[in-house]
């Protein structure tokens, strides 16, 4: 009989944690079904009421709706629905993640709600033909990196890349990099491991889906940030983590329609100056990477380099080789 009663305390708080929240609470004729049906316990209200008692007493979050018939309900979820939906369509878009552990993430945070919820949180979620990663190696990694950063020591990979027949091949003929990991940031749909490569000397950045195979964690202690590197200013300057040699301040014309696109991606404090109600200056420190050229690009025109001289020669001679132009 004993035994009988934990069971049946383990399995009334199941059902409650499982099925029920404020907005789809449970009478107790219906908790005395499931647990008769589903689980062969024979009960009746007042062993319930007891039940209940025992449970908040014990501080289990656990609420009663006082009406015409009293209603439980389980209150310790760790995130509302409008939450989970945020972190459900992330792991969706993220091309990180490969598409079998996308579904089996958005399974288990859906899992975090009542079954209701958990229905339409994944009714309107797609995950085929989404650009994904085929590494199925990714998220593993990401946690040796994550532990190796923890212990401050340094980590071992070989790193890959696609030739023309789409197939992935090491770069630098396999060799390993062995690189002193500081930290793990998400960037434009991947993620990428920052730290100081040992054999160049240098603070570079690496995309962990492109890591081949399995990273490895060595007994190496790691090598301390270099005085010279603040890994702040590093990511604030490096666009979408494609390093480059040389860091400067840009001069820019903007069009007004623009400002919401430097605010993305400089933050608030980026230094403007308006020169009339259509347009304003703007100051910005960066690397001089094709990939910066590439952005000012994309807005036709309505965001201009104006200085340095390097600056505006790079980006020149980037638009004559793409129109294959003979040098000025």
């Amino acid at each position: 009989m004993e035994n009988v009663t934990r069971l049946r305390l383990l399995y009334l708080y199941r059902i409650l944690e499982d099925r029920t929240n404020d907005k789809n609470p449970l009478p107790v004729s219906d908790l005395i079904s499931i647990l008769n049906t589903e689980y062969g316990i024979k009960t009746d209200r007042n062993a319930l009421a007891r039940d209940f008692n025992t449970l908040v007493d014990a501080g289990y979050p656990i609420q009663i709706k006082h009406e015409a018939r009293n209603l439980y309900y389980y209150t310790g979820r760790v995130f509302e629905d409008a939450e989970l939906k945020i972190l459900i369509d992330a792991v969706a878009s993220s091309k990180f993640i490969p598409e079998e552990e996308s579904r089996s993430l958005i399974t288990r945070l859906a899992g975090m709600t009542g079954p209701e919820e958990s229905r339409k949180l994944c009714s309107h979620v797609c995950v085929v033909g989404r650009v994904k990663s085929q590494n199925y190696c990714a998220l593993e990694n990401a946690e040796v990196i994550n532990q190796a950063i923890e212990e401050k020591r340094q980590i071992s990979f070989q790193y890959s890349d696609y030739n023309t027949d789409k197939k992935r091949v090491l770069r630098h003929d396999g060799q390993f990099y062995f690189v002193s990991p500081y930290t793990l940031v998400w960037d434009g749909d991947y993620y990428y491991v920052i730290g100081f490569n040992e054999d160049k000397k240098t603070v570079e950045n690496f995309r962990v889906d492109r890591i081949w195979k399995h990273c490895v964690m060595l007994e190496e202690e790691s090598s301390a940030v270099p005085d010279y590197a603040n890994l702040s200013d590093y990511l604030k300057r490096t666009f979408q983590m494609f390093s480059a040699d040389r860091s400067t301040y840009v001069d820019l014309i903007c069009q007004r329609e623009t400002m919401k696109f430097l605010i993305d991606k400089f933050g608030e404090s980026v230094e403007t100056t308006k020169i009339d109600e259509e347009s304003f200056s703007a100051r910005v420190y960066v690397d001089l990477s094709p990939t910066f050229y590439r952005w000012v690009f994309g807005f036709h025109g309505d965001i201009r380099i104006t200085g340095p001289k390097k600056a505006l020669d790079s980006y020149h001679a980037m638009a004559r080789q793409a129109l294959d132009l003979p040098d000025a």
